[in-house]
């Protein structure tokens, strides 16, 4: 018999998400039952509980892009759950920044968390982005960036993690003189920079690595 986290893990279906609350329900012999109902803690409007929302064999990470984090507007949090509904620990930039929208693009896989903060600051490189490696348990490993911030490159638009390689789209960067042309980085999980790739023939506009999967 699978374990209750296995089912979840397989079968958890997100139905909505409405203000601040997100239902979620499990198939049960061909019909949905309802499992629970998560709400934010933080009562505040239009921020965006439960947008994204990612799940592995042992946590439920929870978007809250929106949210004010010490009075900055969509600076944004991440909450991690276990499978039972517990929350475990709340997230949000070591430096949260006025619409930074962190963890407005996650992605949980095994023992890594990453999330995405794609309109913060890189020095004074305005909007270049960056992204966070954290573990299960909510410990930050590691802050990782473009190996050269450009100004709205938004570092951390998608992000997907492919066996051992973290892949961070930058879609704003200027490649060879087009706009918008784009970028991919990838890292390993120690947020070492291994290489970045882009369009052979690249184009303005064209985004290259958005979206990731």
């Amino acid at each position: 018999m699978e374990s209750r986290s296995r089912v979840l893990l397989v079968e958890l279906v997100v139905l909505c998400f409405l203000a601040s609350t997100m239902s979620a329900s499990t198939l049960a012999g061909g019909e949905y039952q309802f499992t629970m109902s998560l709400e934010s803690q933080e009562s505040q409007p239009d921020s965006y509980f439960g947008f994204p929302v990612d799940i592995s064999e042992d946590i439920m990470a929870i978007g809250e892009s929106w949210v004010k984090v010490e009075g900055l507007y969509r600076a944004g949090k991440v909450h991690v759950y276990d499978l039972d509904g517990n929350l475990k620990e709340t997230l949000h930039s070591p430096a949260p920044e006025i619409s930074g929208q962190f963890g407005r693009r996650m992605v949980v896989r095994g023992d890594i968390l990453l999330i995405g903060e794609r309109y913060a600051d890189v020095g004074d490189v305005a909007n270049a982005g960056r992204a966070y490696i954290y573990n299960s348990e909510g410990s930050l490993q590691a802050t990782i960036q473009s190996p050269t911030p450009s100004p709205d490159g938004v570092f951390g638009w998608s992000l997907c993690i492919s066996g051992d390689t973290i892949v961070v789209c930058e879609p704003g960067v200027n490649v060879e003189g087009k706009s918008n042309a784009g970028m991919v980085h990838l890292y390993d999980f120690d947020g070492n920079f291994l290489e970045s790739l882009q369009s052979p023939e690249p184009s303005a506009a064209v985004y290259f690595g958005d979206p990731l999967d």
